[in-house]
């Protein structure tokens, strides 16, 4: 199971749906992946 397909059987929201989030939130911050978005959170104290 990826993160992903968790995050949607969750919300009961569509893989694709969960997909563009994810892609939209990343072009906001500047960032291209989601390890990228891991290192800005953890350097911003959000976890």
């Amino acid at each position: 199971m990826t993160r992903v397909g968790a995050t949607d059987r969750a919300l009961t929201i569509s893989i694709e749906t969960v997909k563009e989030h994810e892609q939209n939130t990343l072009r906001k911050l500047e960032l291209s992946n989601r390890t990228e978005a891991a290192v800005w959170i953890v350097k911003r104290g959000l976890v």
